[in-house]
C-alpha cells in the first residue's frame, strides 16, 4: 500500500504544472516575444529620428516668425 501510494504521489508530481517541462517546446502564453519587442522598438527608434529634425526646423520658423512679427510691432509703435 505504502509503495503503491508512493508511485502514484510520483506520478502526480510529472502531471503538475510546477513539473520541468522541455525548454524547446512552444508555450502558447500570450505577449509579445523578444525580437518583436526589439522590431517595435527599432521602427520606433527609426521615425523619432525623422521627425526631431523636422520638428526643431519648424520651432525654429516659429520663433523667427515671432520675432519678425514682434519687430513690426514696435516698428508700427514707434511710427505713431
Amino acid at each position: 500500500m505504502l509503495i503503491q501510494a508512493f508511485s502514484n504521489d510520483n506520478a502526480m508530481k510529472h502531471d503538475s504544472p510546477i513539473a520541468p517541462t522541455n525548454p524547446l517546446k512552444r508555450r502558447s502564453t500570450s505577449g509579445f516575444s523578444l525580437i518583436e519587442l526589439l522590431i517595435a522598438m527599432a521602427l520606433l527608434l527609426i521615425l523619432a529620428a525623422l521627425a526631431v529634425p523636422n520638428y526643431l526646423a519648424a520651432m525654429a520658423r516659429a520663433n523667427e516668425a515671432s520675432a519678425a512679427s514682434s519687430v513690426r510691432a514696435i516698428i508700427s509703435a514707434e511710427n505713431l
